[in-house]
């Protein structure tokens, strides 16, 4: 048995080496192909049908990721890898954009309509001074001056304003989630919504989305409520449709003059870390978008912390996606279901 085995082995040793001067290496592609690779006419039809549909009216939607200043390398980065249908995205964290993502603002724009914004955070603004303050304190120097507070804010919202321009972004969103109960408190939303006067006053033609605690706003800077194309309304304190419809109520209430034709509701998507909630989730929001209102218009929907919901179980982007098909039902709007 052992003389009649060996040389099976080496026929089949011979064989294996043999092999080698038969066929080259040759890499195997597992890639799925994509719409545009597997039809291009057909996609190019495609993306001008999307691009029409965003001119048309319809309930709009808005995701809001973080930037990255480093080279991305997941697809939740990407702004070319979000829904189709979005009409807009905000990018927190712009200053310092990769090239990569910075190109993607002008593909995205090109190729299906969606237009790209960086947001202009207070609240960054106030963890960084307070950051400073700590530090001060620990090495036993005396705390900032109002003088020197003042000053800040004014540079670092300059600083974050001056974003838009660099990377060739639409707009800006402002959020400003202040109070006015201090003196200080004043004086930030001076140095702050003073800067964003001197941008809006200088960039007539973008957009401006103004967020958060809007019904704070000093006398002086109630302007900038109509020269914006959308107040942002947060949800994340509010999680019936109830909630919501008087959260909106109170900022009418502010002011006579506030402006009732510009509401977009923002929901959160929950985070990997802690998958609760927070607020109304993004279908309640998008029921809520679609039940018509006396007295105030409502726009659409946005979505904080979008990123995440890349994971979803069921589909890539589920809740987000489904949230669009309710806002919009009642048009041709297949476009959700695409990447």
């Amino acid at each position: 048995m052992k003389k009649a085995f060996m040389p099976v082995v080496l026929g089949v040793l011979l064989m294996s080496g043999a092999c080698g001067d038969w066929t080259e290496p040759e890499n195997l592609d597992f890639r799925r192909p994509t719409p545009e690779e597997q039809n291009p006419e057909a996609y190019g039809h495609y993306l001008a049908a999307l691009r029409d549909y965003k001119q048309q009216p319809h309930k709009v939607s808005m995701m809001t990721v973080r930037g990255t200043s480093e080279r991305p390398t997941l697809q939740t980065q990407h702004l070319t890898a979000l829904p189709d249908s979005i009409d807009f995205i905000c990018v927190e964290q712009a200053e310092g954009l990769h090239p990569v993502l910075a190109a993607e603002i002008g593909e995205v724009l090109a190729a299906k309509g969606t237009r790209t914004l960086c947001m202009v955070d207070y609240a960054t603004i106030d963890a960084s001074w307070a950051l400073l303050e700590e530090a001060r304190e620990e090495a036993g120097q005396p705390a900032g001056t109002d003088e020197e507070y003042a000053a800040y804010y004014a540079e670092q919202t300059r600083r974050q304003l001056a974003c838009c321009d660099a990377s060739g972004f639409a707009g800006i969103v402002v959020s400003y989630q202040g109070r006015r109960a201090t003196d200080r408190d004043i004086s930030g939303q001076n140095a702050f919504m003073g800067a964003v006067a001197e941008w809006r006053a200088a960039h007539a033609g973008q957009l401006m989305f103004l967020r958060g605690n809007t019904q704070n706003l000093l006398d002086d800077y109630k302007p900038l409520l109509l020269k914006s194309d959308y107040i942002i309304v947060l949800a994340e304190s509010f999680k019936t449709p109830a909630e919501l419809t008087r959260a909106v109520q109170r900022k009418l209430d502010s002011d006579d003059n506030f402006p009732s034709d510009r509401f977009l509701l923002e929901v959160s998507i929950p985070s990997l870390e802690d998958p609760t909630q927070v607020g109304a989730t993004a279908q309640v929001g998008a029921e809520w978008v679609v039940e018509a209102e006396e007295g105030f218009t409502k726009c659409g929907l946005g979505f904080s912390n979008a990123q995440d919901d890349y994971y979803n179980a069921t589909r890539i982007y589920n809740n987000i996606r489904q949230a669009i098909r309710i806002m919009n039902s009642n048009t041709a709007n297949d476009h959700e279901e695409n990447l």
